[in-house]
């Protein structure tokens, strides 16, 4: 949290906000852009689904804006500029332009982790050097369902790591649902050297998971996306 907001304080370049389910992105989208307005400055929203509103925010439908009426928009440039909806290649330039004149940008990419939110950008267009250049930060956030500790019970296969797996059978204090209240994890990075590079006193998503995973306090099936070949060969008798 600390990191994450000196990087907000600073007020410049692009924060991309990842995660696989949208809420789990737009929460996060919000609470940095309400963060923006406690700093200071105007605040843009273009938001594919209008939610929550966001006080001291001008929040407008990006899918019933026109490409024509952009320019018109953001002249002058808004000190922050949040974008929470399909980035097709006429917004991500519009984010790019946005923080190469030195202001602040916040975009949402559906991704697992922070690797994979600047893969995808890549993919849409975005060249990897102005990548390095525009991205100060990318925050991914997931949300996992917590193994109940009251009725878990470990299962007779390992892992291939030597740990095992728990699975909740079902109690009163889980409503007889096997799981405990959702885990909230995230992982701050920035790019570096083709890849990633966490920032300082944080850990990358794969390597806390793995630690809950051995700890029984997540199934391997639930993250299977940043696990990856581990719980495969787990879940087929490994």
């Amino acid at each position: 949290l600390a990191a994450l907001e000196a990087v907000l304080a600073d007020g410049r370049g692009i924060v991309v906000v990842a995660g696989p389910q949208r809420i789990e992105r737009t929460q996060a989208y919000h609470a940095i852009l309400e963060r923006a307005v406690r700093l200071g400055g105007g605040v843009i929203s273009l938001e594919g689904r209008l939610g929550a509103s966001i006080p001291g925010t001008t929040q407008l439908d990006l899918l019933r804006l026109k490409p024509s009426s952009f320019g018109t928009l953001l002249h002058p440039l808004p000190d922050w500029l949040g974008i929470d909806g399909p980035l097709g290649a006429l917004t991500l330039r519009l984010a790019v332009d946005v923080a190469l004149h030195g202001n602040a940008v916040v975009i949402t990419v559906p991704a697992p982790d922070g690797e994979s939110a600047l893969l995808r950008l890549e993919l849409a267009g975005v060249p990897r050097r102005l990548l390095e250049i525009s991205v100060c930060a990318v925050l991914a956030r997931r949300v996992l369902p917590r193994v109940c500790p009251h009725c878990r019970f470990a299962r007779e296969r390992r892992t291939p790591a030597g740990s095992q797996s728990y699975v909740g059978l079902g109690c009163a204090a889980c409503a007889d649902q096997g799981t405990a209240e959702p885990l909230p994890l995230a992982e701050l990075v920035r790019p570096y050297d083709q890849g990633t590079q966490p920032f300082t006193g944080t850990a990358p998503l794969a390597e806390r998971v793995r630690l809950l995973v051995e700890a029984g306090d997540v199934q391997p099936e639930a993250v299977s996306d940043l696990l990856g070949g581990v719980a495969a060969k787990f879940s087929a008798g490994y």
